[in-house]
């Protein structure tokens, strides 16, 4: 699309209805490589009566940068300017004013004074080019030359740069999505984190702490905590990064718990480890007395997408829909702590400590390696474990959550095929006991397997280096 747009010659083809930075598919989330088009996500809401493009401005230093090249194409005449950019507004806006003189000497003030709209930003890119890819690079200039948005006087930076943004907002994704909402008029953001153990509920604290840098960081504004009860909440009230969480990040405004999962701008690429990380932190849970660390949902979407990202990573982990509560548990099998830690890790200072005790103490469980193949065995090995003159059954892997009815079924599938009488030893406690008294079959197993740690302890050094991953400042 050409069009030449001159002091003596307003053709403006380019409206509402088909500027591309509005309705191309390929330009819905980047307007290039870098830039996010944040444009489009604030016309999204109601296009049809434009509000927040009319609302939201540009800073007040981008309008030396403005100034210098309207002069530069059209003299420095302001009047003249001024009447150009009404004709271009009646024609992207679709809209003709009956009092000409009156608008044109309020767009004349508001140049002047730098009180520029996006809106006013979009047309005026549109006048300085000749084709609709030289006014998106104008446009993303005036934005980069802004920095900084405002409404009703608040001012929030741009993140325009998104290969910067993506791991920050990636890993922000995953903390509104586990345990925050975006409030349905999109006004602000609410993250909540606690403990039922007051003596730590302080890393709450230093995490909203640490929450706020970032928010710092990336957007130059930051949000409220406060402690209520046995949890703090951290409240961000801004209306742009509402949206913009909403529109390039999937969150929906309101409820979300059924709903949520990995938004396409994240899933398959190196910035969903962040966003996992994001739900871990918050929804997440690692327990102090035992190695145990998982999550609960009521999405199926979240659950399947953990569940293809844990296949991909080859991280081995458990879940089950507990059907009367309506909710899905996941947890990673100690065999995978320390993949998990290298692969997702916590930023959240409370569990953090948790992993790194799993760190140091190395694995308490061991598989078997293989010194002689077996095919019978090799079935079962994993449920089996030589105990002096014994073999002791464990029915399912650690952290494994299974059925009653299977575990019926593995028994007799052992009894069965190793031609063995299964003992069972009751116990004050959920599970019962298990064993094979077979001298024999403990010397075979023994003869046929070792069985070593799934992974080994990790020294100060090698902890601290995990540890260094796990910053998102």
């Amino acid at each position: 699309m050409n069009f030449t747009v001159t002091p003596w010659d307003v053709k403006g083809e380019v409206d509402y209805d088909n500027d591309p930075l509005l309705n191309s598919e390929k330009l819905k989330y980047y307007t290039n490589k870098d830039f996010l088009n944040i444009y489009r996500m604030l016309y999204s809401y109601n296009p049809q009566v434009n509000s927040l493009l009319i609302q939201y401005k540009i800073n007040r230093e981008s309008r030396d940068y403005i100034l210098n090249r309207l002069y530069k194409k059209f003299g420095k005449n302001i009047n003249l300017i001024s009447n150009i950019l009404l004709k271009n507004l009646e024609k992207y806006r679709n809209k003709n004013y009956a009092s000409k003189y009156k608008e044109k000497n309020r767009i004349k003030n508001n140049l002047l004074n730098g009180n520029i709209t996006l809106e006013y930003a979009r047309v005026i890119s549109l006048m300085l080019s000749r084709t609709t890819n030289d006014s998106i690079y104008i446009f993303n200039e005036i934005i980069k030359n802004s920095k900084y948005i405002i409404i009703r006087g608040n001012k929030t930076k741009i993140p325009f740069n998104s290969k910067k943004l993506n791991n920050k907002l990636s890993y922000l994704c995953g903390i509104i999505c586990g345990d925050g909402h975006i409030s349905k008029d999109f006004n602000e953001i609410v993250i909540a984190d606690g403990t039922k153990n007051i003596r730590l509920l302080h890393y709450s604290k230093t995490f909203f702490e640490n929450l706020n840098k970032l928010f710092i960081y990336n957007f130059d504004i930051k949000g409220t905590i406060k402690k209520v009860k046995n949890y703090y909440t951290l409240r961000l009230e801004s209306q742009f990064i509402s949206r913009l969480m909403n529109y390039f990040y999937e969150i929906p405004d309101g409820k979300k718990c059924e709903i949520i999962h990995v938004p396409k701008i994240i899933k398959n690429t190196g910035k969903e480890t962040l966003y996992w990380r994001g739900i871990f932190d918050t929804d997440g849970h690692a327990r102090i007395k035992n190695k145990a660390i998982g999550f609960t949902t009521k999405s199926y979407l979240l659950s399947n997408d953990f569940l293809e990202f844990s296949n991909k990573n080859k991280l081995n982990i458990f879940n089950k829909h507990y059907t009367d509560k309506n909710i899905i548990k996941i947890l990673i099998s100690e065999e995978s702590i320390l993949k998990f830690a290298k692969i997702i890790g916590f930023s959240h200072p409370r569990k953090q400590l948790i992993l790194i005790d799993y760190l140091k103490s190395g694995s308490s469980y061991n598989i078997p390696i293989a010194k002689i193949k077996n095919k019978k065995l090799d079935q079962f090995i994993s449920y089996l474990r030589p105990y002096k003159n014994q073999v002791y059954i464990r029915l399912t892997e650690k952290r494994e959550m299974v059925s009653s009815e299977l575990l019926k079924e593995r028994i007799k599938s052992i009894e069965s095929i190793l031609n063995v009488n299964v003992v069972q030893i009751k116990r004050n406690r959920k599970n019962n006991h298990f064993y094979i008294c077979s001298k024999k079959l403990a010397e075979k197993i023994k003869e046929y397997y070792d069985f070593v740690p799934s992974w080994r302890s990790l020294d100060e050094k090698n902890v601290n280096k995990l540890r260094e991953t796990w910053s998102f400042i």
